[in-house]
């Protein structure tokens, strides 16, 4: 039997021959798709939760994680209103409950990053039905071209993807 001061052992072990594992995998499906892709999309995802957590940043510990407990927990609670019945949003509410606040306990985004998915899907779902169709195919598209390795036919499409969102947004005054 292994003391329990000495677990970290196997558990360190057993994390290191996981990243072996997932770096053997991510070479075979490089070699296909090249690296720029992934690392491109590490830091942008990075930018905007960067500009998120600027104003808790400038704000002393305690109260910027009491705030950002509160906007967690209130972005899932308020999204899951959204897109629920009264009676059902109560259910999902108690029964995500305890895996919110084991969140919330280590100051961390999942609450918020569930409640983004879901407004996100509202969105689509609601309004942006045909959008979303047409998205999904240009993404297709994209994967496509990826795996043919075309570029100018990928920058084309997400050009034109980009151009649309815009377009699209600023049609609807989002922006103003």
């Amino acid at each position: 039997m292994i003391a329990a001061s000495l677990l970290w052992v196997p558990f360190t072990l057993l994390a290191a021959a996981g990243q072996t594992a997932r770096n053997a995998m991510q070479r075979e499906l490089t070699a296909a798709l090249r690296t720029a892709g992934p690392t491109h999309v590490r830091f942008l995802f990075g930018v905007p939760f960067a500009l998120l957590f600027l104003p808790f940043a400038v704000l002393p510990l305690a109260l910027s994680m009491l705030l950002w407990n509160a906007l967690n927990a209130g972005a899932l609670w308020w999204s899951l209103g959204l897109v629920l019945p009264r009676r059902g949003a109560l259910v999902a509410r108690a029964i995500v409950f305890l895996d919110m606040l084991g969140s919330l306990q280590n100051v961390q985004s999942n609450a918020l990053v569930t409640a983004l998915i879901i407004v996100t899907f509202i969105g689509y779902e609601r309004r942006h039905t045909v959008l979303g169709a047409l998205a999904a195919r240009e993404h297709e598209q994209l994967t496509q071209f990826a795996l043919k390795r075309d570029a100018a036919a990928a920058q084309k499409v997400l050009a034109t993807h980009i151009q649309d969102c815009v377009e699209d947004t600023l049609a609807r005054g989002v922006l103003t």
